[in-house]
């Protein structure tokens, strides 16, 4: 007798359902997609235990007939498709009735369900392989329960494998979290250990507020973008401005078709919008809520046993980068600053009877019927001469590092070597592309003493080094002298300029473009310090050279420039208003 065998039944289930079940929030994700296919909108779920003792989505979608309830935990049991064509055209969250079979298979299921066509709703009881074990007539407005309970009790291993239940009802809200934003018209109702949080249908970026926080919210901008050569391909959804970073990537959704998926190639598009404005503050991140919509014969969404991935049959990168360019450009990218008390605030969140109930939350940060003050000021030049900015009067200078000044929305504080940099950044790059570089001769040349391996290779590209601007000479053994830089390094030390040039010759393989981009980088680290004593007429003028560049609200290592206080927060501050 061979070796080979077919596996039992009840094992081929529990396989099949440890890759769609990893946890409640699992659970939870699967539900709540068939109930937005039902075209649920209410949804209210239900935790104990963090979803190991049960969890329960109860919705009011369509609902299903006696029969269909019957049917829908056998496996591959489906409403979604019919033909392999259907594959090639997914318009749902579900098709490949997989999801109420696993669930069947890890935990007891009980699901009831009406139509607005029946009378009287049904109630089934489902066993471990997916079958109807008891139906019984139940009394229910239209729409759908499902009840899961005592999860991973085939499996012990699996649940002595799960968090606590407050880490698990954390992941459980997570999951959430991206049908709380992909689905603004419908309401959402989480009942778990920690309280209970109703979010009501509203504006996306009402969501987004009690989500990520008005901190966030408030620095953000909306996309709505089509594309000119791809008539199908559409991108909505907000952004954070370039200036507001940050550590960690948890507050980046991305959507196909409403469809949440995890994508490095289309994260790594987004952030290519910001590259395209400018460099993104080291280690630091953007927020950003967005959609991409295109027709369902474009993508493949079936590439992953929880649908989390996707695949596209064409192209989309210069539609996505540019949909994130071209909303930054277009925008005033000062960053507004928090004049809220931190992100673990006491909150008040709207309870099923109008009531309000507090609760300490890490998410969720402001209630329900916080509205955004609209801060997406498009860029027009006025007729006053100024460009990027709205025209800023300047006060003075604060702790010799910080210009302080007003424009219409607010006070404004303006980070004097940031803001140089940045000039400088810019005029140097334009003579680099222009190859129209103004030196200035040093009155005291700087010797330059290298390595063998640095002195060849400076030496060699010594050409390089004259088409930056530098004048350099062989100077005897391992030896250069410095004889001229370009005019905007004229008032670098000898120190600076020496490290500058031996840091050079580290990066001359670089293609022309990079290499300068380097260069400039590193110069404009020589502007004016934090510390150094200017006048307010020269800070002026800083900002006015400031207006004209083409990123004034970003340092060339992305660290914003502006900072604005609105005048409504600090209304708030000093109790003025509410």
């Amino acid at each position: 007798m061979g070796n080979i065998h077919l596996l039992p039944t009840n094992i081929i289930s529990k396989i099949a359902a440890g890759e769609v079940i990893e946890r409640p929030a699992s659970v939870i994700k699967e539900l709540v997609e068939n109930s937005l296919d039902s075209g649920a909108t209410n949804i209210k779920i239900i935790t104990k235990k963090g979803g190991k003792t049960l969890i329960k989505v109860i919705d009011n979608g369509s609902g299903m007939t006696k029969d269909d309830l019957v049917m829908c935990a056998t496996r591959h049991a489906t409403s979604k498709i019919y033909d392999e064509k259907d594959l090639y055209r997914i318009i749902s969250f579900g098709f490949r009735g997989e999801a109420l079979f696993s669930m069947a298979a890890v935990g007891n299921l009980t699901i009831s369900s009406k139509t607005s066509q029946d009378e009287i709703g049904w109630e089934a009881k489902f066993d471990h392989l997916g079958k109807c074990s008891k139906l019984s007539q139940k009394s229910m407005e239209t729409g759908t329960i499902v009840s899961l309970s005592s999860l991973f009790s085939e499996l012990p291993v699996r649940l002595k494998l799960l968090k606590s239940d407050e880490v698990e009802d954390n992941y459980n809200l997570k999951t959430l979290y991206r049908f709380i934003l992909s689905n603004p018209n419908v309401k959402f109702e989480f009942q778990s250990g920690r309280g209970n949080i109703i979010f009501p249908p509203g504006e996306l970026i009402d969501r987004i507020t009690m989500v990520f926080g008005k901190d966030v919210s408030e620095n953000m901008f909306s996309v709505n973008y089509s594309s000119q050569h791809m008539n199908w391909l559409k991108v909505v959804g907000y952004v954070t401005k370039p200036t507001y970073t940050r550590k960690t990537k948890d507050f980046q959704y991305i959507f196909v078709n409403g469809r949440y998926v995890k994508s490095k190639y289309i994260t790594d598009l987004v952030y290519n919008g910001y590259n395209m404005f400018g460099k993104l503050f080291l280690d630091r991140h953007p927020a950003f809520v967005l959609n991409i919509i295109i027709p369902p014969e474009l993508i493949d969404v079936n590439v992953h046993p929880a649908k989390l991935e996707i695949k596209f049959v064409k192209d989309v990168s210069y539609d996505i980068s540019n949909a994130i360019y071209n909303v930054i450009k277009s925008m005033d990218n000062i960053l507004i600053a928090d004049t809220s008390h931190g992100s673990n605030m006491r909150t008040n969140i709207y309870t099923e009877h109008g009531k309000q109930t507090t609760l300490t939350m890490q998410n969720i940060k402001t209630s329900a019927g916080t509205t955004k003050q609209n801060y997406e000021i498009k860029l027009l030049e006025s007729s006053d001469g100024w460009n990027k900015l709205l025209p800023i009067n300047v006060y003075g200078i604060a702790n010799r590092t910080y210009i302080v000044g007003e424009d219409k929305l607010g006070l404004i504080l303006i980070d004097q070597h940031a803001s140089e940099e940045r000039v400088n950044f810019e005029k140097l790059m334009k003579q680099f592309k222009k190859q129209n570089i103004q030196k200035q001769n040093l009155l005291v040349p700087i010797t330059i003493i290298t390595s063998p391996q640095e002195y060849e290779i400076i030496e060699a590209n010594i050409r390089k080094y004259n088409d930056a601007g530098f004048t350099i000479e062989p100077y005897g053994q391992n030896t250069f002298i410095l004889r001229s830089v370009p005019t905007l390094l004229s008032n670098a030390s000898s120190d600076e300029l020496s490290t500058l040039i031996l840091d050079m010759a580290h990066k001359i393989n670089l293609p022309y473009e990079k290499f300068y981009h380097y260069i400039a980088t590193k110069a404009c680290r020589m502007s004016i310090k934090g510390g150094d004593l200017i006048s307010n007429e020269y800070a002026y003028n800083l900002i006015k050279e400031l207006d004209k560049c083409d990123n004034p609200y970003m340092c060339p290592h992305g660290r914003p420039t502006i900072i604005r206080f609105t005048w409504s927060d600090l209304e708030k501050k000093f109790k003025r208003k509410e």
